[in-house]
């Protein structure tokens, strides 16, 4: 089964699969949280390599596009038209500049898509001709944590000439706010420049991009000023250049964290530096026109939070670790406690094994620092996510920073598929602790120093498509169907259910995992938990109870599932088994034919669901909080707390999300591949260049095999080989038959032949710090 390659700050996504996660991964990785820096002009949190210069007195200069002769004999990367007489360029950042990352232009009067990345810099050129692709101009960046931002320009270059269109978190707000009364959902979704061009003239579309850039600069105007602008008047989000060195502009972008509202899917733009509180529902502080950033949550380079210096401090230092190799006196400068605290702990693992995916799965020592990595590694671009309090915490300041880095490696361990020996990137969620006490730390008034709970928890927004091709299996309705199943010589009449509608779907992963590191023996050693209570935003006001599944559940080890959704725990010694293995809790869902409800996957009589199929998801933004009260063997009590770090979509908005395609994979799903039983499943997909990479892949069979009244389940997951690599992207993977001791009903996936009997094929991305599954299946 799959492994984990995500290891979350607040909340930790351990392991990768949502019904059956079999081991335990120690970072998370990419998209894998499953998941996820050499730093040239660095910022977005961090720092390291050299500062540039600033560009003028303003911190901003608007110099106009550049010539496409000068950009394509110095670019080094580049796409689009290769002949292309224009083009675009620009940098992605969001505070640091986006490196390697994926950008996508489209243009009006076409439906063309122009592909290019960004350079160690930051930077992209895109070339296109301007007889078939016209203003306006859309761009999307899309990193390697699935995060996604737009951009937008209304000008059409001059012959030879290209167009500048930043793509950061405030250009992405003035494309929100242009889109929003359009009824296009959020930035990140599937509209296209030609899709503003159907319903808006060139001049009223000027006009709104205007404002919304007016808007965006009275937002920021006295923050930038603070941050040493002399003025912010000219300052054009998308065309002014700037470095990313922590002040000016950059100073901007360091203090504000971006997100999206979960219902509208509209850009969301908070000051980091104001505290997101203790309560469940965070405290948003939306920066807009009306509530302008405050000079006074600036992160400055004075500021005593983690600033633009201090990650850059703390990142280079570990990339000179990474670069003696192991054993060096210079890798052992990282376990002197100045840069990773001897008390790291995040989620019960110590430093060594939370970052055993960065070792490629090597023994570290229980203190040791980055120096037993990869030689070579590198972090980049660490962006603050927000800063709070650790639990229980009795201090009058945040004392707590919540990071996202990008980690490169030259090659990876087995997480990754197969030991891939190609350079690839991931993403990983850092948790620092303010001390302002302990002298000569690398990273100033800051250490890494982990989420400091005991055991490995965490909710994570989970969305999901299902496309059912069996066209006799579409109907949104749970009435009851008779039919036959035959189990050798054995016949029976069955009344039940065989609907299963295409839909999308919206939920929470719980997971709760039945073991925990020790440090001391090095090992992982049951967690000894008989059940925990999970109450927060979408959750039932009880409280949602987990308890261990029974060993007889195939697939289903590792991880507790949902026992029921009224609060109730065992009494006294007593002990009871989750009545499905599931840890996924459903929210709501829409089918994919007309988006209304899709009540069928609401009212199935299971307790891992919703009762009354959410409409409203506003009270489920990033950064919402969920308490976990655990009750062990022995009868003592904890309670633990984790965050989300995305908000849980709306399903409607789900339908214009940007998915991977994963109808190749529906030549598995023919009549006469149906008929024969399979040792192994070929999952395929095309990716998206708009949407995050595939990471895992999963196949699960349903048929009668040990009774006739007895539907069995059989799921087998793997991670996709070389599915962070900087080069190709994978498109399909064999997925194996479990190999598990409770699966005792054969050796290969049985054929589908009798009603209810089915298959399912399914890709998973880590998009944006939340879980995206596309699957396709058929249910006879």
């Amino acid at each position: 089964m799959a492994r984990s390659l995500h290891s979350a700050g607040l909340a930790t996504p351990c392991a990768i699969t949502s019904e059956s996660p079999r081991k335990r991964g120690l970072l998370r990785t990419l998209a894998l949280a499953t998941v996820t820096l050499v730093l040239v002009a660095c910022g977005g949190g961090g720092g390291g390599g050299t500062a540039t210069t600033e560009p003028g007195p303003n911190v901003f200069t608007n110099d106009g596009g550049g010539d496409i002769t000068t950009l394509s004999n110095s670019f080094g990367r580049s796409g689009g038209n290769a002949d292309g007489d224009s083009g675009a360029d620009g940098t992605g950042g969001d505070g640091g500049a986006i490196r390697n990352a994926t950008v996508v232009l489209t243009c009006a009067g076409s439906t063309t898509e122009y592909t290019g990345a960004t350079n160690d810099n930051g930077k992209y050129f895109i070339r296109f001709n301007r007889a078939t692709c016209a203003a306006p101009y859309l761009v999307r960046i899309v990193d390697v944590g699935g995060n996604t931002y737009a951009s937008i320009g209304v000008e059409t270059p001059a012959a030879g000439k290209v167009v500048t269109l930043n793509i950061t978190p405030l250009t992405d707000k003035v494309v929100s706010d242009v889109v929003q009364p359009l009824g296009l959902g959020g930035t990140s979704q599937n509209f296209s420049a030609g899709s503003l061009t159907a319903v808006l003239s060139a001049s009223d579309l000027t006009a709104k991009v205007d404002a919304a850039k007016t808007d965006l600069r009275t937002s920021i105007s006295a923050a930038l000023v603070a941050a040493g602008a002399t003025t912010s008047t000219g300052f054009d989000p998308v065309k002014s250049n700037h470095a990313f060195n922590g002040t000016g502009v950059d100073a901007v972008l360091e203090s504000i964290s971006h997100s999206r509202d979960p219902q509208s899917g509209r850009t969301i733009l908070r000051a980091k530096l104001v505290s997101l509180g203790t309560s469940t529902l965070p405290v948003l502080s939306e920066i807009t026109a009306a509530a302008p950033l405050s000079p006074a949550n600036l992160n400055a380079p004075s500021s005593p939070s983690l600033n633009f210096a201090k990650l850059g401090a703390w990142v280079n230092a570990v990339n000179a670790c990474l670069a003696a190799g192991p054993g060096s006196a210079a890798a052992l400068l990282c376990n002197n406690g100045a840069t990773i605290s001897e008390n790291y702990k995040q989620s019960s693992r110590d430093f060594g094994n939370d970052f055993s995916q960065l070792n490629s799965e090597t023994a570290c020592g229980p203190t040791q620092g980055p120096g037993c990595g990869v030689q070579g590694s590198t972090f980049r671009n660490p962006v603050l996510l927000f800063t709070g309090n650790y639990a229980g915490s009795t201090a009058t300041f945040n004392d707590l920073a919540v990071v996202e880095v990008t980690i490169r490696q030259p090659k990876i361990g087995s997480q990754f598929g197969a030991g891939f020996n190609g350079p690839v990137e991931y993403t990983k969620i850092l948790v620092f602790k303010r001390d302002d006490t302990t002298p000569g730390l690398v990273a100033g008034n800051w250490v890494l120093y982990g989420n400091q709970r005991n055991f490995s928890i965490s909710v994570t927004p989970r969305f999901e498509k299902y496309t059912q091709l069996n066209p006799a299996r579409q109907a949104n309705t749970n009435a009851t169907t008779t039919f036959t199943a035959t189990n050798g010589t054995t016949t029976s009449t069955l009344t039940q259910s065989a609907n299963s509608p295409s839909f999308y779907g919206s939920s929470l992963r719980i997971n709760i995992d039945t073991s925990r590191y020790d440090s001391v023996s090095r090992i992982y050693v049951p967690a000894n938990l008989r059940a925990v209570k999970v109450t927060g935003p979408g959750l039932p006001a009880l409280g949602l109870v987990m308890a261990p599944n029974g060993s007889n559940v195939c697939g289903a080890n590792g991880s507790l599932g949902i026992q029921n959704a009224t609060g109730t725990m065992p009494m006294g010694t007593a002990t009871f088994t989750a009545v499905n293995r599931t840890n996924r809790y459903r929210l709501a869902a829409v089918l994919q034919s007309d988006t209304s409800q899709a009540t069928y996957w609401m009212n199935s009589p299971n307790v891992d669901r919703n009762r009354g199929n959410l409409t409203d998801f506003s009270g489920i933004p990033a950064y919402s909080v969920y308490r976990f009260d655990i009750l062990l063997n022995d009868g003592n009590t904890t309670t633990e707390f984790a965050r989300i770090l995305a908000p849980v979509t709306s399903p409607a908005l789900l339908a214009a999300a940007q998915w991977n395609d994963i109808s190749p994979s529906s030549a598995g799903l023919t009549p006469a591949a149906l008929a024969a039983p399979l040792a192994t499943a070929n999952v395929a997909w095309a990716n998206n260049p708009n949407a995050a990479f595939v990471d895992l892949a999963a196949f699960n069979a349903e048929a009668y095999a040990q009774s006739s009244s007895f539907l069995s389940s059989w799921t087998a997951d793997d991670f996709v080989g070389g599915a962070a690599s900087l080069g190709t992207r994978p498109t399909s993977q064999v997925v194996q038959f479990p190999v598990d001791a409770s699966c005792t009903f054969g050796s290969q996936f049985p054929a589908v032949t009798q009603t209810r009997e089915s298959r399912i094929y399914t890709v998973r991305s880590w998009q944006g710090r939340a879980y995206t599954y596309n699957s396709v299946g058929w249910v006879n």
